[in-house]
């Protein structure tokens, strides 16, 4: 029997199963993507408040031995029709990144055999159900695993903690239209670049591989006609003044879900919630993987305590996720508000309306500003 078993190996899984294993516990960690990859990843940004947390869990040197593209600050046409920017070289923690997230994604994976974790690729977690001290999963269509605790790390789906009678609460219908575009020559520009328009707002970003990935972000009701076709989704990326010189060339877009939404409840007994499966961001704020690196890191002490016989520590773990999904929700509404030129667009006087959940001033608010 495993210790625990991590169902999904991105960012937050595979630091859960890091973490859990260099605890000296026996871990199993599935992922259930393909281990050749056969379109780019989206979800690209990390800022720099990441590298004091990867010097922590020990991943910073690999995490830049793998070329990941370094990000000098981001470009914010929002609020108004000039540009303004922020500078991360400025700041204590120096530039963030553009990560090839395939890659970036691999390379914690590794980390987490190395330090003991088993391995599992191209296969699904179904199926749990109680069993004699845990808990007994299906992997694929056959095998049978039996562990005294499971981390749900499968993203958006949370399909491990649904299938517990976890339920999804969202806070809007955002999604996004990504393309992607073969980087120019001449293009150089490693900063990222987000343009407020009246039915939502783009953002590009080059990423390794000289690819640059621009998305375009709305409701899912409000989508302009003919967007998603490539003909359309081009037509609206030309009306752009500043994103689109800069990827003109994207490719057909796809459509990603992109709400804020989280998990309730995040955790139960013998079980836990990490990364988008617990709390998924608005990509305006550039917080998710970093709050995934961060999440998965604190849901794993707490299983260990929890395994170790401590029972108020899945309840602790809880109480810090609450505070940074309260403090996502007070600066997702700050940063929306701060943008007053179409009031009356269905799109922003949605994100106009909403009651304000108060103010605070803990670190969660200070990480989150429109493009940092």
């Amino acid at each position: 029997m495993y210790d625990a078993l991590v169902a999904g190996g991105g960012p937050g899984g595979a630091v859960a199963a890091l973490v859990l294993a260099r605890k000296g516990l026996r871990v199993l960690l599935v992922d259930a993507t393909r281990s050749v990859p056969t379109r780019l990843k989206v979800g690209e940004s990390l800022p720099p408040g990441a590298r004091p947390l990867l010097r922590d869990l020990g991943l910073l040197t690999a995490v830049e031995a793998k070329g990941q593209l370094r990000s000098s600050g981001t470009t914010s046409v929002w609020g108004s029709p000039e540009p303004t920017g922020v500078d991360f070289v400025l700041g204590l923690d120096g530039p963030g990144w553009h990560l090839d997230r395939h890659c970036f994604d691999h390379s914690l994976r590794d980390a987490a055999v190395a330090a003991g974790a088993e391995l599992r690729t191209e296969v699904a977690v179904r199926a749990p159900c109680r069993a004699d001290g845990g808990w007994r999963v299906r992997l694929g269509e056959g095998e049978q695993v039996e562990t005294r605790a499971l981390v749900d790390a499968t993203g958006r789906r949370a399909s491990l903690a649904r299938a517990l009678g976890a339920r999804r609460r969202r806070s809007d219908r955002l999604v996004g239209l990504v393309g992607v575009a073969a980087a120019g020559e001449k293009d150089r520009d490693a900063r990222t670049l987000v343009e407020a328009v009246p039915e939502g707002w783009w953002y590009t970003a080059l990423v390794p591989g000289r690819r640059r990935v621009v998305a375009f972000m709305s409701d899912a009701d409000l989508l302009p006609s003919g967007i998603r076709g490539a003909g359309g989704y081009r037509a609206a990326l030309a009306r752009t003044e500043y994103v689109g010189p800069l990827a003109e060339a994207a490719g057909d877009p796809r459509t990603e879900a992109a709400d804020g939404s989280r998990l309730e409840p995040l955790s139960g007994s013998g079980w836990i919630a990490v990364g988008d499966a617990a709390l998924a961001f608005d990509p305006l704020s550039s917080q998710g993987i970093l709050t995934a690196l961060y999440g998965g890191m604190i849901g794993a002490e707490a299983l260990a305590a929890f395994l170790a016989g401590d029972g108020a520590a899945l309840g602790r773990y809880r109480t810090r996720l609450d505070a940074i999904a309260a403090a996502y929700e007070r600066n997702r509404l700050q940063a929306y508000r701060s943008e007053i030129r179409w009031p009356g667009n269905p799109f922003w006087a949605r994100r106009h309306r909403v009651e304000n959940p108060g103010t605070s001033s803990t670190k969660e608010d200070r990480r989150w500003r429109v493009g940092t």
